[in-house]
């Protein structure tokens, strides 16, 4: 999937995330073994500024966490939403979740619970950077066996029409 995005410049731009979103989570359904299981719940959200591939990024890896976390009996829900002057994503999942020893470390760079061979510890703080680059917000609630939740927000842009 890390080959699929494009790398362009590093200008921010006024982005459509809602669209972002959807791209994103269409392209892993057409792709990824369990992509039934994924479930979006888009609504119309305000545009944010943004570097497009790199907000990308954050949800690729996103996604690709959840689905890595879940079988064929849980599920995947994207939801969009407003909050105040904030564009909001929920990533839920119904996966086995992240015991509560590690989530103070799961931002950190190189910190995995993946077994070796199958994660770099990088996405999570990929994301987290990505997001405050963006003067946004990423939260993580997860409990073992009850799924987790992520919740990225940016600051939308104001419609001067």
């Amino acid at each position: 999937v890390a080959g699929s995005l494009r790398r362009g410049p590093l200008r921010a731009t006024v982005v459509a995330w809602v669209a972002i979103v959807a791209v994103v989570a269409c392209h892993l359904l057409q792709h990824q073994r369990l992509s039934y299981i994924i479930h979006l719940k888009l609504q119309e959200i305000p545009t944010v500024m943004g570097i497009p591939w790199k907000l990308e990024e954050v949800f690729v890896n996103l996604l690709l966490n959840s689905l890595d976390a879940c079988g064929e009996e849980d599920r995947i829900e994207v939801t969009t939403a407003v909050a105040g002057n904030r564009v909001v994503v929920v990533i839920a999942d119904t996966g086995h979740g992240i015991d509560d020893e590690h989530l103070a470390k799961v931002f950190d760079p190189f910190f995995t619970t993946k077994e070796i061979g199958r994660g770099t510890g990088l996405g999570l703080s990929v994301c987290y950077t990505i997001v405050k680059q963006h003067g946004g917000h990423i939260d993580l609630k997860s409990s073992k066996d009850n799924g987790t939740h992520v919740t990225v927000s940016l600051p939308g842009v104001a419609d001067d029409n």
